[in-house]
C-alpha cells in the first residue's frame, strides 16, 4: 500500500521540484528587475544609483545604500502561491488562470514592499526600515493567503481535495 501510494505522487514531487529548481534559478535576474525597478522610481525626484543589486539614495545630508538581496526578490513568495495553486485537483484552466493572476500580483507586491520600506527610511526616519521590513513581510504572508482564499472561493469556486482513505 505504501509503495503504490508513493509511486502516484512521485510525478507531482518531481514537477514541485523542478519549478522550483527553475525558480531558484530565476532570482538572479528578478532580483537585477526588482533593483531597477525600485531605481527607476527613486530616480524619478532624487538623484538615486545602482550598482549590481544595490541602490544608492539621498537621505538628507547623506545616502542610504539598500542591498536587494535574494531573500528580497519576492521568489520565494511567488513559490508558495504557486505550490498552493497547483495543490487543489482542479482543471488546467483554472490553475493557469490562477497562475498567470497570482504570479505577477505577488512579484507587483514584493515590488511596492520593497518600495515602501525605503520610502519609509528617507521619507521618516532611518532608523524605522527594520521596523518596516518585518511588518512588510508579514503584509506579504496575508497577501498571500488572501490572493489563495480568492483563486480558491472565486476562480476554482467548488476545490476538490484528494484524501486518501485505509
Amino acid at each position: 500500500m505504501a509503495t503504490t501510494l508513493g509511486r502516484r505522487y512521485y510525478p507531482r514531487i518531481l514537477i514541485f521540484s523542478l519549478i522550483f529548481a527553475i525558480m531558484y534559478l530565476a532570482i538572479p535576474y528578478v532580483q537585477e528587475i526588482n533593483t531597477y525597478i525600485i531605481y527607476r522610481i527613486f530616480s524619478i525626484e532624487t538623484s538615486a544609483s545602482t550598482y549590481g543589486n544595490i541602490v544608492t539614495i539621498p537621505y538628507k545630508t547623506t545616502f542610504i545604500s539598500a542591498d536587494i538581496t535574494a531573500e528580497c526578490s519576492g521568489i520565494l513568495s511567488a513559490a508558495i502561491i504557486l505550490f498552493m495553486i497547483l495543490i487543489p485537483d482542479v482543471g488546467l484552466k483554472n490553475k493557469l488562470i490562477g497562475i498567470c493572476l497570482a504570479i505577477p500580483l505577488t512579484l507587483a507586491v514584493n515590488i511596492l514592499r520593497i518600495f515602501l520600506i525605503l520610502f519609509v527610511g528617507v521619507t521618516t526616519d532611518i532608523y524605522l526600515i527594520p521596523l518596516m521590513h518585518i511588518l512588510s513581510q508579514a503584509l506579504l504572508f496575508f497577501w498571500i493567503m488572501l490572493i489563495w482564499t480568492i483563486y480558491l472561493f472565486i476562480i476554482v469556486k467548488k476545490p476538490k481535495w484528494k484524501y486518501d482513505t485505509a
